[in-house]
């Protein structure tokens, strides 16, 4: 019985995760592209259900607006999931990412400026 419960939190946690991850994104991603609908690319299977009007999930990196993850696509803006790859890949604009319990955003000013050409009031405080 307490594994089933311990089960049952892991997923419910993981899923509140997911959900006010998608809150985020419904916000920033329109505010950065000025476009109502996104083409979104990711490999990650639980992000492709996130109930939003706003994106519609592409097979094809190139075809996508934005690439989601820690995915590498030629020429194409990369919103990462990891501090180190937001650090080291050459197209990550953004990550989201925890640390110390605690969740982080930040983007990178040129990399805004060159795929969106430019950079919101609301996510000012975020940008490096």
């Amino acid at each position: 019985m307490k594994k089933l419960i311990f089960i049952f939190l892991i997923i419910t946690f993981s899923f509140a995760d997911i959900k006010g991850l998608n809150k985020l994104l419904s916000y920033v991603f329109p505010l950065i592209t000025h476009k109502r609908v996104i083409k979104i690319y990711t490999l990650h299977p639980y992000y492709k259900y996130f109930n939003n009007y706003h994106f519609i999930f592409v097979k094809d990196c190139k075809k996508s607006d934005i690439v989601f993850g820690n995915i590498k696509c030629l020429n194409k803006p990369v919103f990462a999931l990891s501090y180190d790859f937001y650090k080291t890949s050459p197209n990550v604009f953004g990550v989201f990412y925890y640390r110390k319990g605690r969740p982080q955003l930040k983007f990178k000013k040129k990399l805004l400026i060159k795929f969106f050409k430019n950079i919101p009031d609301a996510i000012k405080g975020y940008v490096q």
